[in-house]
């Protein structure tokens, strides 16, 4: 579907998991295909080494070259705007601090500061094609302190 609708854009979601390296490859021939984060960076320890599989991804999508068309996503289904705000929290805050050194602990290269800012909020600009002129979800996120690089 990817070749034969390229104008169509594709969200998979939790990179697709356990299917990761298929979604990567499918990535890396459709570029109208992007993917998010979501579940794999969580303050309950229901997953322990869902933080390395995350990085051990993310690794494998820099490889891909399709690091550019991730993003982060919450994937928060509740209604208590106190308990979201201290996710994005504590999620934010461990991708930005803690992410880098599980890549490297894998042996991957660390993300720079360009490819965390678009981790973080500019690639999902992208598959909103051009909303940052008028979604300022990034602005949001750097007034609410949550994408200053340390």
């Amino acid at each position: 579907m990817t070749i034969d609708f390229p104008d169509l854009r594709f969200n998979v979601e939790h990179m697709s998991y356990p299917w990761t390296e298929e979604l990567l490859s499918i990535m890396a021939r459709s570029p109208n295909v992007y993917t998010h984060i979501a579940e794999y960076v969580t303050p309950e320890p229901t997953w322990p080494n869902r933080t390395l599989l995350l990085a051990r991804n993310l690794g494998m999508a820099w490889e891909y070259s399709v690091l550019d068309r991730v993003f982060y996503g919450s994937d928060y289904v509740g209604g208590n705007i106190e308990e979201y705000v201290s996710l994005l929290k504590y999620e934010i805050g461990w991708i930005k601090k803690k992410l880098n050194p599980n890549m490297e602990k894998l042996g991957f290269s660390v993300l720079s500061q360009h490819e965390m800012e678009g981790l973080l909020g500019k690639n999902v600009l992208k598959l909103w094609n051009g909303a940052s002129e008028h979604v300022q979800a990034w602005a949001m996120l750097e007034s609410l302190g949550r994408t200053k690089w340390p």
